[in-house]
C-alpha cells in the first residue's frame, strides 16, 4: 500500500482548517485494515476497506484559554471524507484532549494509534512523540478489558443482527451484498476476533501489537466470509475465556498513570500557546 504524499497531507490539513479555523494538526498516521495488514483492495469481490486515517490536533487557543464556547469541539470527532487523485479517504480528528481521555480509558480506536508502525506514522508534531514514547504508562488493565470486550461485544451483535433493515442505513452497497451472501456482517464479525486477540495478547505482553503477522490470514478470511456464524462465535467465546485468564496474571497495572498523562499534556500545551 503506497503511503500518502505531502499534497494529501497538505489538503487534508486545509479542509480541517475549514472545519476548526486555526487548529493545528499533530498527529496524522493509519488507522483501520492498513495499519492492521489486513487491508482487502476494493478490486477484489470482498474488497471494502477505505483507507482510514486518523488525526489529532490542538484547537484554537481560545479553546484552552478563553471563555468563548466552541460547539463543533463537543462533538467525539471531526470526520471527513474526501477523494483526493482519484482515492477515497476517511478520515477522523480529535481535539488534544478529548483524544487523551480516551487514550487513558482503553478506547479500542485510540489505543492502536500510538502503537502503529512507524511507517504508518504520517505526521508527529507538536511534542506528541512524547506520548507514543511513553505509551507503555497510558494502559490500564482495567480500562483494557473492558474496553475492548465491551467493543468486540458490540462488534460481534452487529455482525450478527442483520436481518432487520436498519444496517443498512450506514453500509455501501458492495457491504450490504456481502452481509446478504454470507448471512452476516463478515466485517464486524472479523473486527470482534481481532480486538479480542490484541486484548488478550496487550493482558500478557503489555504491548500493543497493531500490525498483524502471524494472523492476518486469520482476520482476512473471516472478511472474506470463510468462516460460518458459528464457528466465529465460538471463536469469539474461546478468546473471550483466554481473556479473563489472561486478565488475572496480567502484568500491567490496575490503571494508566494519569499523573504522567497530565504532565505531558500541560507541556504541550503551553509549548503550542506561548509560540
Amino acid at each position: 500500500m503506497e503511503l500518502l504524499d505531502n499534497q494529501i497531507v497538505e489538503k487534508l490539513k486545509e479542509v480541517l482548517s475549514e472545519k476548526v479555523p486555526n487548529s493545528a494538526l499533530i498527529f496524522l498516521g493509519y488507522r483501520g485494515s492498513i495499519s492492521h495488514n489486513t487491508y482487502i483492495p476494493p478490486n477484489d469481490s470482498n474488497g471494502i476497506d477505505d483507507i482510514d486515517l486518523v488525526g489529532v490536533y490542538f484547537a484554537q487557543p481560545e479553546y484552552y484559554i478563553g471563555m468563548e464556547d466552541y460547539p463543533n469541539l463537543t462533538r467525539p470527532a471531526i470526520e471527513i471524507k474526501e477523494t483526493i487523485a482519484d482515492k477515497y479517504y476517511d478520515c477522523v480528528f480529535y481535539e488534544f484532549r478529548h483524544f487523551m481521555k480516551m487514550l487513558l480509558n482503553g478506547n479500542p480506536n485510540i489505543i492502536p494509534t500510538v502503537w502503529v508502525e512507524p511507517e504508518h506514522l504520517i505526521v508527529v508534531e507538536g511534542g506528541f512523540e512524547e506520548i507514543i514514547n511513553s505509551r507503555k504508562n497510558f494502559l490500564g488493565k482495567h480500562a483494557i478489558k473492558s474496553a475492548f470486550t465491551g467493543y468486540a461485544h458490540r462488534c460481534a451483535l452487529d455482525a450478527e443482527n442483520v436481518s432487520t433493515e436498519s444496517y443498512k442505513g450506514y453500509m455501501g452497497e458492495k457491504r450490504k451484498a456481502l452481509v446478504d451472501k454470507y448471512g452476516y456482517d463478515v466485517k464486524n464479525a472479523s473486527h470482534a476476533v481481532r480486538l479480542l486477540v490484541m486484548c488478550n495478547e496487550a493482558l500478557q505482553t503489555s504491548e500493543f501489537k497493531i500490525y498483524r503477522t502471524d494472523d492476518s490470514d486469520l482476520f482476512v478470511s473471516i472478511k472474506q466470509g470463510k468462516w460460518s456464524l458459528p464457528e466465529v462465535k465460538n471463536l469469539i467465546r474461546y478468546y473471550m475465556a483466554e481473556i479473563e485468564k489472561s486478565y488475572l496474571g496480567s502484568p500491567l497495572p490496575d490503571a494508566p498513570d494519569k499523573k504522567l498523562a497530565s504532565d505531558i499534556m500541560l507541556r504541550m500545551l503551553k509549548t503550542h500557546l506561548l509560540k
